[in-house]
């Protein structure tokens, strides 16, 4: 990652960045460890804030960008993401943006499969040209379409992303830095993470707090506006209630409703260990959630093919996300 080592990494080694207690925060997120496949793994921005952009631009766009990597039964998961928020769009440099409630999902929900877990955000202020804007969008547009779930559909993505934000980014006097966190973690831990543009040791983070719509508050519910700052969420989950969702487990699903559909019993037998298969080597579900998921849709095949067998055209599998695995 040239972009986030040559310009994040430096620029950034002496701003705050902490985590805050579970009382300091509005959902009572606890810091805990992550503990290797028992959990899914998610990672949102909270809210910002901007203050003294950079004078030397008209006008500009701030944006956001994001790389975060972890390990991955398909080998190591690497997501990026490039968003302009509406109110960063077109700024002129004069003014003061104030608090962005954001809650913009970063990554996940993915399996945490162990190994170390890696994030890099930066928010930059792109300079306002007639090519930017469009840029942005097209960026923007590749990152919607690549999610932040599936690294399947997600990796073609990846390098376009990357390199796209770079030539923004990296060209003379185009862009500058405003806020950026980054981190390795072995042993990631879950909670809320605040970096600040501010020395370290110049702020009590402690005397802060997290209000309901995520913005930075000091203990009298007043909106803190001394510096610019990220506000980030990592947060562990046992279930992940959007597992219909999976492209490979839904397509294979979609198979077999079409031969019970048609009174294929003994196809449909063979098309249900192909969804067996892609459930549980799916390297998007925890293994009990696969077993989960491959009982419930055993035992709906088993109650519905007898009455198919014998005709009853009416008779089909109920749609994939109808369904209750144990887990959901």
């Amino acid at each position: 990652m040239g972009l986030f080592d040559g310009v994040l990494f430096k620029k950034t080694q002496n701003w705050i960045f902490e985590p805050l207690s579970a009382k300091q925060t509005p959902d009572g997120l606890q810091s805990a460890n992550i503990e290797p496949d028992k959990y899914y793994l998610s990672v949102f921005l909270r809210s910002m804030r901007i203050v003294n952009v950079r004078k030397a631009f008209s006008r500009f766009y701030g944006t956001v960008h994001s790389h975060i990597s972890v390990p991955h039964l398909d080998g190591t998961i690497e997501i990026d993401t490039v968003t302009t928020p509406d109110r960063l769009k077109d700024v002129p440099t004069d003014s003061v943006v104030d608090i962005v409630e954001f809650n913009h999902r970063l990554l996940g929900p993915v399996p945490y499969r162990g190994g170390d877990f890696v994030f890099q955000v930066g928010l930059f202020s792109i300079k306002g040209t007639d090519l930017a804007e469009p840029f942005l969008d097209v960026l923007q547009s590749m990152s919607t379409a690549a999610g932040v779930s599936y690294w399947n559909i997600a990796k073609p993505f990846v390098d376009p992303v990357k390199k796209g934000i770079e030539l923004l980014v990296g060209a003379q006097g185009a862009a500058a830095l405003e806020i950026g966190a980054h981190g390795t973690w072995p042993k990631p831990r879950t909670g809320y993470y605040l970096a600040m543009r501010a020395e370290k040791g110049t702020v009590a983070v402690n005397s802060l707090k997290v209000a309901p719509d995520f913005r930075l508050t000091d203990q009298s519910d007043t909106p803190y506006t001394d510096y610019p700052y990220l506000l980030l969420a990592v947060e562990a989950d046992t279930t992940r209630p959007d597992w219909f969702t999976i492209p490979d487990i839904r397509a294979a699903y979609k198979a077999l409703q079409e031969d019970v559909r048609q009174g294929n019993v003994k196809t449909a037998d063979q098309t249900f260990q192909v969804f067996r298969r892609t459930a549980l080597t799916s390297p998007d579900l925890l293994r009990p959630h696969a077993t989960a998921i491959v009982g419930e849709v055993e035992e709906t095949l088993r109650n519905t093919l007898p009455a198919t067998a014998v005709g009853a055209a009416s008779i089909h599998l109920p749609d994939l996300e109808t369904l209750r695995p144990a887990f959901a």
